[in-house]
């Protein structure tokens, strides 16, 4: 039998994510992430008047605050999971 399947490509992450995107990368309402973004937990950056994009390693920093919040230094010795 033949297997000559193409597989996908690679597609790498995007390096800023508009406000629909990062929610449901941290698996939150838009509401949630507002507030987030509004208390400065999250910072993000305007390209135009009304573009507003929220850069990855941002998302990345929150989460591993909240994991050191919790859990402190065993976060990082465990790898964060």
């Amino acid at each position: 039998m033949n297997n000559n399947r193409v597989s996908a490509p690679e597609v790498s992450p995007r390096m800023m994510l508009n406000i629909s995107q990062a929610a449901k990368e941290l698996g939150i309402s838009q509401s949630t992430l507002f507030v987030l973004l509004k208390e400065e937990k999250i910072r993000s950056v305007y390209l135009g008047p009304k573009i507003r994009r929220i850069p990855r390693s941002e998302l990345e920093a929150y989460v591993e605050r909240l994991l050191a919040e919790q859990y402190g230094a065993e976060a990082k010795e465990a790898g964060a999971a």
